[in-house]
């Protein structure tokens, strides 16, 4: 009885958290979609984006005291040819990369927190002021965010898994791609390099680990 209880009380909170996603999605969407004025660095940076030719935004610096990252320049560049010079074009690459860190984060605290714990912290993060801000704004700070947040989620899988070589390299990868689509994402990688490397060294010490990670290797 005991044991049902328990099950059906999970069930609910798996419910109830699938719930505030859905609810955070649906606030991300009206945050998109009732934006309709470019605040003043944004138009800076969308008339970058706008009047440049592809190689000139890429190679040259930006015009009116803006900077953002080639990967964030190109995937703007890329939206509004598709989709037009419209607002909701160019804040399409920060509305997904708010979903993605709404999901991305879900994926996080269900590998460090309880049910309970999920749930909370994810109530949190779906209604949070600068998620739901970023949203919709022409900067690559959602993208910083999404990220960081994808790059963390790597990690920690890196750690529970054991340093599988195929994950630690999916990590370099995936850092080695980051950074040019967030500067900011420089800074967690280090952080997280320095994490992991203190941990490898920690459990397994440098010559047991350096002979684990050759051995994986060769055997792939």
């Amino acid at each position: 009885m005991a044991a049902g209880s328990t099950k059906r009380d999970l069930d609910a909170i798996t419910i109830a958290t699938w719930a505030v996603v859905a609810v955070g999605i649906a606030l991300r969407i009206v945050a998109y979609a009732r934006r309709s004025v470019l605040w003043l660095d944004e138009a800076a940076t969308a008339r970058n984006i706008l009047e440049r030719s592809l190689g000139d935004l890429l190679t040259v610096p930006l015009d009116y005291g803006q900077a953002a990252p080639k990967g964030f320049l190109l995937l703007e560049w890329l939206a509004s040819r598709a989709l037009g010079a419209s607002d909701l074009a160019l804040r399409l690459v920060p509305f997904l990369a708010s979903v993605a860190s709404l999901l991305l984060f879900l994926g996080i605290a269900r590998r460090l927190l309880s049910p309970a714990g999920t749930l909370a912290a994810v109530v949190f993060f779906a209604v949070g002021y600068w998620p739901l801000v970023y949203t919709a704004d022409v900067h690559p700070y959602g993208l910083d965010l999404a990220l960081s947040l994808g790059a963390l989620l790597i990690a920690l899988d890196v750690r529970r898994l054991g340093f599988p070589v195929r994950r630690v390299w999916a990590l370099a990868l995936f850092g080695a791609t980051a950074v040019w689509f967030s500067n900011a994402t420089v800074l967690t990688l280090f952080g997280l390099g320095v994490a992991l490397g203190g941990v490898a060294w920690r459990e397994r010490g440098l010559s047991t680990l350096e002979e684990s990670f050759l051995g994986q290797t060769m055997e792939h």
